[in-house]
């Protein structure tokens, strides 16, 4: 059936997207952008709220993984 077929793949689709935003390496991201030394402790800082917001929104779209599933059309 096309339509499963399509609803199992956004929905496998999903969950790499939250385990590739999971598993991003932020502590080597920042090592990298101050390897010249040009990045200030505000911009740390920035980092760090940037960080603490994708690990807030990724936790929510985890946790609501079927009504977004459902939304996308491919929750059951």
């Amino acid at each position: 059936n096309p339509t499963t077929s399509v609803r199992e793949s956004i929905s496998t689709m999903y969950d790499n997207l939250l385990e590739a935003a999971t598993s991003f390496d932020w502590k080597g991201y920042t090592a990298r952008l101050s390897i010249d030394g040009d990045l200030s402790s505000g911009d740390k800082q920035h980092l760090e709220v940037i960080r603490a917001l994708v690990s807030a929104r990724t936790d929510q779209l985890r946790a609501n993984r079927q009504r977004v599933l459902r939304a996308l059309g491919a929750g059951a």
